[in-house]
């Protein structure tokens, strides 16, 4: 049994409570620390858990800089393993700042910013992304050497680290683990009615929202009405708001489009989501080319939900039975009026992917993780040149 600590002051609450979940269910004590507005919504995650671990989290006034500063040598002295949850976004740079003197490992969600990037002076939306992407090419592969090992969430995630000659150990492991717990009142529901849902953050670098609204209102026009869309993000840049005006546009029609103006609390998320037939993935290659995890793959597991993709994105051969690809955005709206047409396809679509769904349960993931932290503690017991990975 070890005593690890698991650090997320980024945002991915649902990953810390499945690589939470998973060592606890090991045998292994564990500490979550974390910043409070994350702690909002990973608390109810745990609450249907027969085990939970203990919680350190930042005071409401305090900077993500200054709990990092207060909790560092805590950390230090009374852990055997650190997992570092995410390094994204402007805290790259606090990690940067701050190395621990423990065995540490890091997720690496956005795995086209540890592999493959280089220095770019063009093709920015805004002077922030510009920064961000030249800082993070600098720092980022500062922290990564400090690291003694990575979890992805993909094999394609995995094998760019191993082309880009990363030696050290790499596990791969899902994002969020399938949630018993949650009934998809949905397969209960007599509604002719097939809701499709979206998740994601509504911003123009990743997601093609206008593109996908524009399918749904053909849908509309043309007189079907058995559709019902839920967008299940909130706006928070330029793009966002323009998105939420056309969404009002739509909801003016009396379209039947459900979306939301500002942050969407965890119980309330999972209310939502547990309604959907089906997910649809709207996202861009630029961003989630490299072997990335969307949201709509996240949500897949936890509720067992048929979803769409588009067809250059990577899926696990192990997910194949519950994603569906397209090719344009027009294939897409025919698929989608050929389920309105044919309402008895919804429900053995939706039994295939939450069958699917039920292999991701915490047990065993918790037996592929104490396997990888066995060769992680290996690996930091030895010296050589090697490169060790999961089978």
């Amino acid at each position: 049994m070890k005593n690890i600590a698991i650090l997320e002051i980024y945002s991915h609450h649902v990953f810390v409570h499945t690589l939470a979940s998973s060592l606890l269910v090991a045998g292994n004590q564990v500490t979550v620390y974390v910043s409070a507005r994350i702690f909002k919504d990973l608390e109810p995650m745990f609450l249907l858990d027969d085990v939970k671990p203990k919680f350190c989290v930042s005071n409401e006034t305090e900077s993500d800089f200054h709990f990092l500063r207060r909790i560092k040598s805590r950390i230090d002295q009374n852990y055997d393993l650190l997992f570092i949850n995410s390094i994204q976004g402007y805290r790259i740079i606090y990690f940067y700042l701050f190395s621990f003197d423990l065995t540490t490992l890091a997720a690496a969600g956005r795995i086209s910013e540890f592999f493959g990037s280089s220095y770019r002076l063009h093709g920015f939306i805004s002077l922030r992304q510009f920064l961000h992407h030249n800082y993070t090419k600098f720092l980022l592969p500062k922290v990564l050497r400090r690291l003694d090992g990575l979890i992805v969430h993909t094999e394609k995630a995995k094998t760019l680290a191993l082309s880009g000659e990363y030696s050290k150990p790499i596990h791969c492991m899902p994002f969020s683990l399938h949630n018993k717990n949650i009934i998809n009142t949905r397969s209960m529901s007599k509604s002719q009615n097939i809701n499709f849902l979206i998740t994601g953050s509504i911003t123009a670098r990743s997601r093609d929202y206008f593109g996908i609204l524009e399918v749904f209102e053909n849908i509309w026009k043309g007189g079907t009405k058995n559709i019902e869309l839920t967008v299940l993000s909130s706006p928070s840049s330029e793009y966002g708001y323009k998105v939420y005006e056309e969404m009002q546009r739509l909801g003016a029609k009396k379209y039947p489009i459900k979306y939301f103006s500002g942050w969407i609390p965890e119980e309330e998320f999972v209310s939502y989501s547990s309604k959907a037939d089906f997910l649809i993935a709207p996202i861009l290659q630029e961003y989630y080319g490299a072997g990335e995890i969307t949201s709509v793959e996240v949500e897949s597991i936890r509720m067992g939900i048929p979803a769409f993709y588009p067809d250059w994105y990577f899926v696990d051969q192990g997910r194949q039975d519950s994603c569906t690809s397209f090719s344009s955005y027009l294939h897409l709206q025919g698929m989608i009026l050929e389920l309105s047409a044919n309402i008895s396809a919804v429900e053995p679509a939706r039994l295939r992917a939450l069958k699917n769904a039920e292999t991701y349960s915490v047990k065993q993931v918790a037996k592929k993780l104490s396997k990888f932290l066995t060769r992680v503690e290996f690996d930091s017991n030895n010296t050589g040149d090697k490169r060790i990975f999961d089978d």
